[in-house]
């Protein structure tokens, strides 16, 4: 594993996998909807569309057009504390790749004609959003949970804010949060280790400058909140507050999830759906970012059984919490989990994404050391991180009036 810091600042982390043929590169802007000033929201998600409008030597179309002449997969996200963009390429194209990214995030014009037409995107990306009841439902439930904070900002904004946001916002933001402290570069698959740093420091080359500072987290919101909404099921959201992306018992909660709410012989989708026959879909995951974390479980139920649902979820926890886990649940969860890492690992983008979340926290292992991280997972470690989600909890919920 190559990990390097530029002069300028920017991160460098990268791993060479030359049995590949193609070589995954990212870049994540440490900086999201959590970042943003108020008033501001969804400022992170339209630089991102922005990115891809134009630059100092490049349309849009050129932008687009170059990518697929080198048969790239490409694409861009935001969330709630970082902004990624990356291609993946063949192996041959990978120069090719890293001028592109870098042109787009350290050259965009943010062109005025552009940004109006992409404002209309955006804004319809919003209406799409709402039209799908799980998507609504999560982005709403993570509002009220993260209540008074900005982690409560929705990551697309809102309609009166997308409308507000100018040109020079956008150019203000990026001044001060896309700064090279503040960006990693990740590189995985088939490259020359010799030439990495240097294609990376040629293409990515400029000034250091001063990372705004955003407000620290304040702590979760928990109660009942609900909405009323025209489609056939309820969506329910349940909310734990959780551990950050940096606490020990990370391993722990991810074998816990896999045992009880991930997979078709999990715990909820074994009570709530073979058992009971109230959900099609039912899960569990953790969300877990920098100072804070979530424990969500989710399902999707007739609006009248909606009550069950609810006691079930919370006596699942409580029964998870009290009377723990055998060793041979567990050892099927490790193995879930084990799986579900080494097949990650074992494309570019994945193993790119695996080196960017390492580089964000301090923590960097090889693939052989998380699978052991995870192969020591007990029982006890089971028992332990859910007796430490045992409390207040958040509930949201989105569908028809009660029958």
């Amino acid at each position: 594993m190559i990990r390097e810091t530029l002069p300028n600042g920017i991160r460098l982390v990268a791993e060479h996998m030359p049995y590949m043929k193609s070589v995954a590169v990212g870049i994540s802007v440490e900086t999201g909807s959590r970042h943003e000033p108020i008033g501001k929201e969804g400022i992170s998600h339209f630089t991102e569309h922005m990115l891809f409008k134009g630059t100092k030597i490049r349309t849009a179309k050129d932008i687009s057009s170059e990518f697929d002449n080198i048969g790239a997969d490409f694409n861009a996200y935001t969330s709630h504390e970082n902004t990624q963009y990356y291609a993946k390429v063949f192996t041959e194209h990978l120069p090719n790749a890293v001028d592109l990214l870098s042109d787009m995030i350290l050259k965009s014009t943010v062109d005025p004609l552009e940004m109006s037409r992409e404002r209309s995107v955006i804004l319809e990306e919003i209406s799409m959003m709402e039209d799908d009841p799980d998507s609504h439902a999560y982005d709403e439930f993570h509002k009220k949970v993260w209540a008074g904070t900005p982690l409560g900002h929705s990551i697309v904004g809102t309609r009166k804010t997308v409308k507000a946001i100018t040109r020079d916002d956008v150019l203000e933001y990026m001044a001060t949060r896309y700064v090279p402290s503040n960006m990693i570069v990740s590189v995985a698959g088939n490259f020359n280790p010799s030439e990495i740093r240097d294609v990376i420091e040629k293409a990515f080359k400029s000034k250091k400058r001063k990372l705004a500072k955003a407000e620290p987290f304040t702590g979760c919101k928990f109660g009942k909140a609900k909405k009323h909404k025209d489609i056939e099921q309820t969506h329910v959201y349940m909310g734990l507050e959780s551990v950050n992306s940096r606490h020990k018992d990370g391993w722990a909660l991810m074998v816990m999830n896999a045992l009880f709410g991930a997979g078709m012989s999990s715990r909820l989708f074994t009570e709530v759906r073979e058992n009971r026959g109230l959900a099609y879909s039912v899960c569990s995951f953790n969300r877990s970012l920098s100072d804070t974390g979530l424990q969500i479980l989710y399902a999707a139920v007739n609006p009248s059984k909606v009550d069950d649902l609810i006691k079930v979820l919370r006596y699942e926890m409580d029964r998870l919490a009290t009377d723990g886990v055998k060793e041979e649940e567990v050892a099927k969860a490790r193995a879930q989990c084990k799986g579900a890492l080494a097949m990650t690992a074992e494309g570019t983008v994945g193993r790119m994404n695996q080196l960017i979340k390492m580089e964000s926290i301090g923590q960097h292992c090889t693939i052989e050391q998380d699978l052991v991280s995870v192969a020591s997972v007990t029982p006890e470690d089971v028992l332990r991180v859910a007796q430490l989600l045992k409390g207040k909890q958040a509930l949201y919920t989105l569908g028809p009036k009660e029958v």
